[in-house]
């Protein structure tokens, strides 16, 4: 009984403290989430790790100090994007867009869109990627799919923010995918976090860095039904703010032949890393699975 009257008061305190920390500056929100970074890194737990052990797999040429040097960077850059989710959750769309001081290749955009076909915008777990989202939306409308929280009240503070900007969010399930086939096919636009880890029946093994990444199918089966035109976004964190960057992404994205398109998106998220390398979130476990008989990663 009192695990679980702990587990509610849990629930009732974080959209509470996000809220609190959704009113700070950014300034002071950045400040907070590098000091968490720091503490995540003397702790050496899990973030630390897998962080470690992600960064070994994919960046090997690096000396063991180099890499040691980024991953406390990266856990520093990861807990000012969750304090930074918080005050783009609570702050009015005002707010964002005085923070987005330059945009990179926005033509490529506009471009596409001035083709009549739908538009998928592919934003991996790179600076914040919960900028990009508001961003598009207000510009040109935008449908992604939702996963609920375990968290009832951190799940309804999190739809409405993003409702609030605009954005049309669909399960994420084969009804969401109905709904994103006919709203490509209607030229509009779709948004996507590539980098997850699908389910198996929802994925294919293909490189990412060297290494074999259970990667999704779903980016593959979107472009084979709809024609649409894939765009690669990230929100870079910068001094003072934030700038979108837009590009397109490996050409074989668009190949038929599943494992090239799969190899090409994963390319493609390689290439947006390239930029702020720090700024990805290594702590996630992108290799957890892996194909059958091979020894786990973590």
């Amino acid at each position: 009984m009192r695990i679980k009257q702990r587990n509610i008061t849990v629930q009732k305190l974080v959209p509470l403290l996000i809220t609190a920390i959704g009113h700070l500056p950014l300034s002071w929100g950045r400040n907070l989430g590098a000091l968490s970074g720091k503490i995540l890194w003397l702790l050496q737990r899990r973030a630390a790790t897998v962080t470690q052990t992600n960064l070994q797999l994919c960046l090997p040429a690096q000396e063991d100090a180099e890499r040691k040097v980024l991953a406390r960077a990266s856990l520093i850059e990861t807990g000012k994007t969750l304090f930074e989710a918080a005050q783009v959750w609570i702050k009015p769309h005002a707010w964002l867009e005085t923070k987005v001081l330059t945009v990179v290749n926005e033509a490529i955009v506009i471009e596409a869109i001035s083709t009549g076909k739908g538009v998928m915008f592919l934003c991996p777990h790179l600076g914040n990627w919960e900028v990009t989202g508001p961003y598009i939306c207000q510009r040109w409308g935008l449908t992604t799919m939702y996963a609920p929280s375990k968290n009832a009240a951190l799940d309804r503070l999190v739809l409405e923010s993003r409702e609030k900007a605009g954005s049309t969010l669909v399960p994420a399930d084969l009804k969401g995918v109905i709904a994103l086939i006919k709203t490509l096919k209607q030229g509009a636009c779709v948004g996507m976090l590539p980098d997850q880890v699908p389910d198996n029946r929802g994925g294919i093994y293909a490189p990412f860095y060297g290494q074999k990444a259970l990667t999704m199918t779903l980016v593959h089966k979107l472009i084979d039904r709809t024609d649409c035109t894939a765009v690669m976004v990230q929100a870079k964190r910068v001094k003072g703010g934030f700038e979108m960057m837009f590009a397109k992404p490996d050409a074989d994205i668009y190949s038929a032949d599943l494992l090239q398109s799969a190899t090409a998106l994963n390319r493609s998220i390689e290439d947006s890393v390239s930029n702020c390398v720090e700024q990805y979130q290594w702590e996630y476990k992108r290799f957890r699975k892996q194909p059958e008989g091979a020894d786990k990663v973590y």
